[in-house]
C-alpha cells in the first residue's frame, strides 16, 4: 500500500489506495480537499435543548444521531456552508409510549374488539402529553394523525361520542398546542410536513361530527387555552 511511504494527505487525514491504485484522503473537520489542505468551516461541538449532543462537523454536511431515551428512530441536524448549526429535526423520533398510542388507535380502526375504547385512547394519550417538556416533533405528528384517524372513526361511529370524551378532546389538544411546542410545530412547517395543520383538521373533523349529533338538544362550548 502506496499510503504506507508517503505522507500523501496533510493535516491528520488518513490515507487508502483503491484497486487501480489510486490514492485518497479522509480528512479530519477542520480540512478538507483532494490531500487536505485547504481550511474547511465547521460546526462546533453543541448541545441543543433535548440534551443531544453534536459533535464537531465539517460545514455542509447533515449529522444524525439515534434518538435517545425511550424514543426510536434518529435525529437529523445540518452544519450550513458556514459553519453554523440550524435547527435539529426530531421529527422522526417517537416515544415508545406515543408510539403505543398509535398501535391501539389501529387496532380501533381494524374493529378490533379487544383494544381500548376512544374515550380510554384519547385519556391515555392526554396524560401522556400534559405537562410534558420533552415532547419531540414525531410525537406531535403523530399525535396529530392519531386524532385525525379518531376523528374520522367517530364519524361512523357516533354511539361512541360523549361529553367527557370532548373534553378530554379539548384538553388533549390544549396540551399539544401549549407554548412550548412552539418549536417543534415550526421544525414540522419547515420540513414541510404541515405543521399544526393537521391538528387543525382533526380539531374541525371531530367537532362537526360532534355538532350533528347533539343537534339542538345540548349546546356545549369547551373552552381551553390554546385552542
Amino acid at each position: 500500500n502506496a499510503c504506507q511511504y508517503t505522507d500523501y494527505c496533510s493535516n491528520g487525514g488518513s490515507c487508502s489506495q483503491d484497486s487501480s491504485g489510486d490514492l485518497s484522503c479522509s480528512c479530519v473537520v477542520e480540512w478538507t480537499g483532494a490531500t487536505c489542505t485547504e481550511y474547511a468551516n465547521y460546526c462546533v461541538e453543541n448541545m441543543d435543548n433535548f440534551h443531544t449532543n453534536w459533535s464537531k462537523t465539517a460545514e455542509n454536511t447533515l449529522a444524525a444521531l439515534a434518538c435517545t431515551g425511550e424514543y426510536t428512530g434518529n435525529a437529523s441536524r445540518y452544519c450550513s456552508i458556514n459553519g453554523k448549526w440550524e435547527e435539529p429535526n426530531y421529527s422522526s423520533c417517537l416515544s415508545n409510549s406515543i408510539e403505543h398510542i398509535k398501535e391501539q388507535t389501529a387496532k380501533l380502526l381494524s374493529g378490533d374488539n379487544q383494544t381500548d375504547p376512544v374515550t380510554i385512547i384519547l385519556d391515555n394519550l392526554e396524560n401522556i402529553t400534559r405537562d410534558n417538556n420533552e415532547l419531540r416533533s414525531g410525537d406531535l405528528l403523530t399525535s396529530s394523525t392519531v386524532l385525525n384517524d379518531i376523528a374520522k372513526y367517530v364519524a361512523n361511529h357516533t354511539e361512541d361520542l360523549s361529553v367527557d370524551q370532548l373534553q378530554i378532546f379539548g384538553s388533549l389538544c390544549n396540551n399539544l398546542l401549549d407554548e412550548r411546542n412552539h418549536q417543534s410545530w415550526d421544525e414540522l412547517n419547515n420540513e414541510g410536513l404541515g405543521g399544526v395543520t393537521s391538528l387543525v383538521n382533526a380539531v374541525t373533523e371531530y367537532s362537526n361530527t360532534y355538532n350533528d349529533v347533539i343537534g339542538d338538544e345540548l349546546s356545549l362550548v369547551v373552552a381551553k387555552e390554546n385552542i
